[in-house]
C-alpha cells in the first residue's frame, strides 16, 4: 500500500500565520479513498488543535504523525517546519531521524538470520564476534551473555553512547575496537534489565558480520525494500538531504548532522508513514505489497519472549517487559496490551506504539525533544478507544515521574571503601567514604576528593554523579563530569563509572568498571 500525498502550503505567509493556521495535512479526498470504513480525520480534531498550538507556540520546530487501524492509514498528517531557517515545511516525505525507535527494526534485522538458522538467540554473543572485539566479563563471565539476555537488555552491559558532529574533526573507532573499550559486563548476564544502546550496536554488527554485506546494504535489502519503506535509510547520505528535517535542541539553534559510534542503537532515518508501515508489518496485516520476511510465530516471538523489566527508578512496575526489540505492557486495569519502542537523542524524538487487540499502529516524530511527542500518541489512542482514557486515569504512573527519598547510608554502608576503576587503556585508584550525615566523598586517582551528589540508594543499587575525570583519550576530547552506578553485594560495591560530557552538545557517556571493598566500618 503505497501513500502518495501532498501536504496543503498555499502561498507567502508569515512564521506566526503558518504554524498558527497552515499545518500540513492529507487532502479529504485522499484521505478518503485510503481509509475505507475506518474512523474519520475528525477523531483526531483535539489533537490536531494541540500540536498546532504547541507548533505556534515554538515547543516542537515540527511533528509528523501515522496512524493505522485495522490495516489501513487512517490520518496522516505534518505540522510545522522541517527547517525552520530556510523555510522548508515538514511533509509525509520529510525523514526523521528516529533514534531508539530503531531498535525493533534492528532486532528484525537479526531474527531474520534468526530464523534461518544463521544465529541461535540461545549461544553467547562472544561466539559470533571477532577475536579481537570481545565482550569482557568483570561482574560475570562473558560467555553467559547470549544474544538473548543482549536483545531484551538482561547481558549486564552498561549504558553507553558516543556522538560525533559533522563540524567537529572526530571520527569513531571501529566496531571492534568499540566493544573491546566499552563492552564490559558490569552486572551478572540475566540478573536485571539494565537498558544498553551498546547491545543493540553489537546485534547489528553480528547481522552484519553474519550476512556478509555491509549494514546499510544488509537492512536495505532485507527490511527496507521488502517491506515497501521506500522513503527510510541508515543515515541521510548527501543526495537526500533535501528530504530531512533540522534537528534542533530547545533554544532552536540548529544541531549540526552526527552520528553515532555504532549502527544499532538508532541510526535510521525515516518518515511516520513508513515508521507505520513498519508496525503494521509487525501487528500481522499481511499488506499485499510488504513481503514475510519474517514467519508469523517469530514475529509473535519477538514480543512474547519477552522478560519484566522490574522496577526501574521506581517508575516502572512489575506488568512492564521488553522482548526482542520491543518493549510493552500487558493488560491491566491501567489499559491495553501494547508494545512499542520511543526514541530520544539531541533535537530528535519518537515513538512507535501498537495495540495489537485493536489492530492499531500509531507513530509520532518530531525534530526536536520533547514530551509532546511521547504524550501524543496516547491522546491519539484516547480518540480511538472509548474507555481507554478512564483506564489511563487509574495509573499511578500516568504523567508522573519517580521521587526518591533523601539519601541515608545504611550500616552496611558506612565507612571507607577502597578499589580500582578500569578503563579500556589502564587503571585508576579509587576511594570513597559514606559518612553518618549522608555525605558521600569520592577520590579518583590523584584528584582531590570530591562530593557525591544527587545520591539515590534503592534495592541494593546506588547512583550519584560528582566532579572527576577518566584520563582516557577518548574522554579527555571534552571537558566531563564522573557518573555512578553501583550495586552493594556484601563489603562490595561495583558497577559502572561513565565520563559524561558537560556543557550545550552532548557527546558522549562512557562505561568503564569500578569495584571496591569495605575497608573500615564507621565508628
Amino acid at each position: 500500500m503505497s501513500l502518495k500525498s501532498k501536504c496543503n502550503n498555499t502561498g507567502t505567509v508569515t512564521r506566526r500565520e503558518f504554524l498558527a493556521g497552515a499545518t500540513l495535512a492529507l487532502s479529504t479526498s485522499l484521505f478518503k479513498s485510503t481509509v475505507s470504513a475506518q474512523p474519520a480525520q475528525t477523531h483526531f480534531d483535539s489533537v490536531r488543535r494541540e500540536i498546532g498550538q504547541a507548533i505556534e507556540k515554538g515547543e516542537a520546530p515540527s511533528i509528523a504523525v501515522a496512524v493505522a487501524v485495522e490495516g489501513k492509514i487512517v490520518w496522516e498528517e505534518c505540522f510545522g517546519w522541517a527547517d525552520i531557517g530556510k523555510r522548508i515545511p515538514s511533509t509525509p516525505q520529510t525523514r526523521y531521524p528516529i533514534a531508539s525507535v530503531s531498535k525493533p527494526i534492528v532486532a528484525t534485522g537479526l531474527m531474520i538470520l534468526a530464523e534461518r538458522g544463521l544465529v541461535d538467540l540461545n549461544r553467547p554473543a562472544n561466539q559470533y564476534l571477532g577475536a579481537y572485539g570481545k565482550l569482557t566479563g568483570y561482574a560475570g563471565d562473558a560467555s553467559a551473555a547470549t544474544l538473548r539476555h543482549i536483545f531484551q537488555h538482561r547481558a549486564g552491559l552498561p549504558l553507553h553512547g558516543q556522538y560525533f558532529y559533522a563540524d567537529e574533526n572526530y571520527n569513531p573507532p571501529s566496531m571492534d575496537e568499540i566493544i573491546r573499550r566499552y563492552g564490559i559486563i558490569v552486572n551478572p548476564p540475566g540478573e536485571r534489565y539494565n537498558y544498553s544502546n551498546l547491545g543493540y550496536g553489537i546485534l547489528a554488527y553480528i547481522s552484519a558480520r553474519i550476512s556478509g554485506k555491509s549494514y546499510a546494504d544488509y537492512m536495505k535489502t532485507e527490511i527496507f525494500e521488502p517491506l515497501g519503506l521506500t522513503r527510510t535509510s541508515l543515515e541521510i547520505e548527501p543526495q537526500l538531504s533535501q528530504e530531512a528535517v533540522t534537528v534542533y535542541p530547545n533554544d532552536k539553534t540548529v544541531i549540526p548532522y552526527y552520528v553515532f559510534d555504532e549502527w544499532g542503537s538508532g541510526r535510521v532515518w525515516s518518515t511516520a508513514h513508513d515508521v507505520v508501515r513498519f508496525g503494521m508489518f509487525h501487528l500481522k496485516e499481511h499488506l499485499p505489497d510488504q513481503k514475510a520476511i519474517l514467519k508469523d510465530a517469530t514475529i509473535d516471538r519477538m514480543v512474547s519472549d519477552n522478560h519484566s523489566t522490574g522496577t526501574v527508578g521506581g517508575f516502572y512496575g512489575t506488568d512492564w517487559f521488553y522482548g526482542l526489540g520491543w518493549g510493552g505492557r500487558e493488560k491491566s486495569e491501567f489499559g491495553y496490551r501494547w508494545y512499542g519502542h520511543e526514541g530520544g537523542m539531541p533535537g530528535v524524538s519518537g515513538q512507535l506504539k501498537l495495540f495489537p487487540e485493536k489492530r492499531i499502529a500509531i507513530a509520532v516524530l518530531s525534530n526536536g525533544r520533547q514530551n509532546l511527542t511521547y504524550g501524543l500518541i496516547d491522546k491519539i489512542a484516547d480518540a480511538l478507544l472509548p474507555d481507554y482514557p478512564q483506564m489511563r486515569k487509574k495509573d499511578p504512573t500516568n504523567g508522573k515521574r519517580p521521587t526518591s527519598k533523601p539519601f541515608a547510608p545504611t550500616k552496611e554502608l558506612l565507612g571507607e571503601w577502597k578499589g580500582e576503576i578500569k578503563t579500556w587503556s589502564g587503571s585508576l585508584p579509587v576511594i570513597m567514604t559514606f559518612q553518618a550525615d549522608a555525605d558521600i566523598h569520592i577520590k579518583v586517582g590523584d584528584e582531590m576528593k570530591t562530593l557525591v551528589n544527587g545520591v539515590r540508594f534503592e534495592n541494593g543499587r546506588l547512583s550519584g554523579d560528582s566532579l572527576g575525570t577518566i584520563p582516557t583519550s577518548d574522554a579527555m576530547r571534552f571537558p566531563h563530569q564522573l557518573t555512578l552506578n553501583l550495586t552493594l553485594r556484601g563489603d562490595k560495591l561495583s558497577g559502572s563509572v561513565h565520563a559524561l560530557t558537560t556543557g550545550s552538545r552532548f557527546h558522549y557517556y562512557i562505561p568503564s568498571w569500578i569495584t571496591m571493598t569495605k575497608q573500615s566500618a564507621s565508628s
